[in-house]
């Protein structure tokens, strides 16, 4: 599975913690998850352009912010994470949270096996 794939699939993943979260319940989320609206274009950036390096910086950036809002500014997390017995809330905050930090470090090497690729010489027989 190529680095770009995995971050896709992990971009899902933290949707969907932030969407359990909403149907969960959390007042910070409504009327609609703002990291939600932020997410999905940035994903379908990387999905569309698989050939361009900029969209992995930049959904590995806009993952970097979310996931640094979610365990530094917004302290409940931490809450939702030691309480399994809110289901919802815990499942959702570990979705969130893994999601996030698994598509910065793939982001990350996506972009720089891309830049590797673009600098690699090319290997001719001139034989």
């Amino acid at each position: 599975m190529s680095a770009r794939a995995v971050q896709l699939t992990a971009i899902v993943v933290a949707v969907a913690g932030y969407l359990l979260l909403f149907l969960g319940g959390v007042r910070e989320l409504r009327p609609f998850p703002p990291p939600v609206a932020v997410l999905v274009p940035v994903a379908l950036a990387v999905a569309l352009l698989p050939r361009r390096r900029w969209p992995n910086v930049l959904a590995a950036g806009v993952c970097a912010v979310a996931l640094s809002g979610a365990l530094v500014i917004y302290r409940a997390t931490y809450d939702r994470l030691a309480e399994p017995a809110q289901f919802p809330l815990f499942a959702g905050s570990a979705l969130q949270v893994s999601g996030l930090a698994v598509a910065v470090v793939a982001g990350v090497v996506a972009a720089r096996r891309r830049r590797a690729g673009e600098r690699a010489p090319s290997r001719s027989s001139s034989m």
